[in-house]
């Protein structure tokens, strides 16, 4: 998915959360900002907990609403409370694949909603 073609299915949902994995650095970190800035909630997930408090730091200083999640998508004990935040904020979902992700390998294809 694009950064534009991200923003547009964004801004399609009137209140959603925004669940960027592998939002560290790069486009997914660039996305993370974007949504918050057009006042989604954002889900900054990921496996370096130092590097998502420094998204999340970045966002909350220009008002925008987010939080970090550590997640490894290889671990589904990671993905299953990544999924379960996702359904706690009772919001509708806009989730941008990570571009690095193959064909289905681990725990997260097997998630359902509860």
């Amino acid at each position: 998915m694009t950064e534009t073609a991200g923003v547009r299915a964004a801004s399609r949902v009137p209140t959603a959360v925004v669940v960027s994995v592998g939002a560290e650095r790069g486009l997914g970190a660039a996305l993370c900002r974007r949504f918050a800035a057009e006042g989604r909630h954002v889900l900054v997930a990921g496996r370096t907990p130092e590097k998502l408090e420094q998204v999340v730091r970045t966002i909350r200083a220009t008002g925008g609403s987010t939080e970090p999640v550590a997640t490894d998508t290889t671990r589904e004990d990671d993905v299953v409370r990544l999924f379960d935040r996702v359904m706690s904020a009772n919001m509708g979902i806009v989730g941008r694949p990570n571009a690095q992700i193959s064909p289905p390998q681990g725990p997260a294809h097997r998630q359902r909603r509860r």
